[in-house]
């Protein structure tokens, strides 16, 4: 299953003529694609291929120049999932790499953290230098939603906080990711 989902993918990637790059921020395009395909709500190939070409296009300013500063929490679950483990073994690598430049922290939440290291949905907090141009964007199964009032961005830091504090550090992070790609290779 997990094969022909990929195929699916990469066909649909191929047919779009977009260049499916292992270099990306934090995830790789393969790895973005199988995450969307496997969505709740069941994604064609356009689908598909459109995620995957806005996260790949939202992903290039965090490279450009000047990089932005970007901390990036996942749950340890991300790497309990099955799938294509030669996309995950790629995602694991590129995690890595990315996760050793210096303006992007990358921190795991341990299963231990229980249920409060669980956030609902995907969670993106945009940080400006007006206080009044503050953005949280609350992934949904629609896409993005954008929220904008102070009591929004209040809650997004909150949850920021509580994923700092059950969050391995950026050393142990990487040490986790180490270990889970050499289980898988």
């Amino acid at each position: 299953m997990a094969r022909a989902l990929r195929q699916r993918v990469e066909a649909a990637l191929d047919e779009a003529g977009i260049k499916v790059k292992e270099e990306l921020l934090v995830q790789t395009g393969r790895y973005a694609a199988e995450a969307i395909g496997a969505g709740i709500d069941g994604p064609g190939d356009d689908q598909i291929e459109s995620g995957a070409k806005v996260r790949t296009l939202r992903q290039r300013r965090l490279t450009d120049e000047p990089p932005l500063k970007h901390t990036a929490y996942f749950s340890e679950v991300a790497l309990l999932l099955k799938g294509d483990l030669d996309i995950l073994a790629g995602q694991i690598r590129n995690a890595i790499k990315v996760a050793e430049s210096d303006h992007v922290t990358l921190r795991m939440v341990p299963l231990e953290a229980g249920r409060r290291g669980v956030l609902a949905s995907g969670l993106v907090l945009m940080r400006f230098t007006e206080p009044a141009a503050q953005h949280v964007f609350l992934e949904a199964v629609g896409g993005m939603l954008n929220r904008g009032s102070g009591r929004e961005v209040r809650r997004a830091e909150r949850a920021f906080e509580r994923l700092d504090r059950l969050a391995l550090s950026s050393q142990a992070t990487i040490a986790a990711l180490q270990k889970k790609l050499e289980e898988i290779s």
